[in-house]
């Protein structure tokens, strides 16, 4: 793990007496640079950390234990790393401030990975959530299907209703499409893109709406003549 070694004074202007050569690798400043300039180090601190270095630095001053902290800092390119610092004060040294020996340690790729593990976790519970909800939604879409078929079975083709009941039937097949789509989800499946004919869903979509508003009021939906083709997934 990259780390850099150092020696200063306890306290946010207090010296630096000695700071490995990394820190110019790490940070983009030279150690002379850095030891003649003692609010570098806070400087460079990330705002929201700030708090936690100068709380762990004052625990040190008041208790003697070891100085301990994880903290980002801005390198002079932009960058941002986390560090975490670790110290403990030096017996017998001369001067007004306490001396500390410490080493900052390079933990950003740690930190990382701990964070893509926390997103894995996060997204395999949201696919449990997923297949769950899919799975009784799905049951749910079963019913429908079977009592709208009935209804449909007894109704002519000119029937006032038959209309509503083959629209439901159309609902019925999106929405078990989308199911299968979140129960892919929830195993890990590979969605298969596939070319959608996006005519016929704008006036699915139409349809389905215009039979939920108020007969005064009428909705035009104008399609492009030439639409570009567009991809959606589908279970492997």
């Amino acid at each position: 793990m990259p780390a850099i070694t150092y020696m200063a004074e306890v306290g946010v202007e207090g010296r630096w007496f000695f700071v490995s050569p990394q820190i110019e690798t790490m940070l983009g400043f030279t150690p002379d640079e850095w030891m003649a300039d003692p609010g570098l180090w806070k400087s460079r601190i990330h705002d929201d950390d700030v708090e936690i270095a100068m709380q762990a630095e004052k625990r040190v001053q008041e208790t003697g234990e070891l100085y301990k902290a994880e903290y980002r800092m801005c390198a002079r390119d932009g960058r941002i790393l986390w560090f975490r610092d670790e110290g403990k004060i030096l017996p017998d040294t001369p001067g007004a401030r306490p001396v500390m020996q410490g080493v900052l340690y390079d933990i950003t790729e740690y930190r990382r990975l701990e964070e893509q593990l926390l997103q894995a976790q996060k997204m395999e519970a949201v696919g449990q959530l997923a297949g769950g909800v899919a799975h009784d939604f799905n049951n749910l879409l079963m019913v429908i299907a079977a009592h709208n078929d009935r209804i449909r079975e007894k109704l002519s083709t000119g029937h006032v209703l038959y209309a509503d009941a083959v629209e439901i039937q159309n609902a019925v097949a999106r929405a078990t499409s989308l199911t299968q789509q979140l129960l892919a989800f929830s195993r890990k499946q590979v969605l298969q893109p596939r070319v959608v004919d996006m005519r016929s869903v704008l006036n699915d979509v139409g349809n389905m709406i215009r039979r939920l508003l108020a007969e005064n009021i009428e909705l035009k939906i104008e399609i492009e003549p030439e639409l570009f083709p567009v991809k959606g997934g589908e279970r492997a």
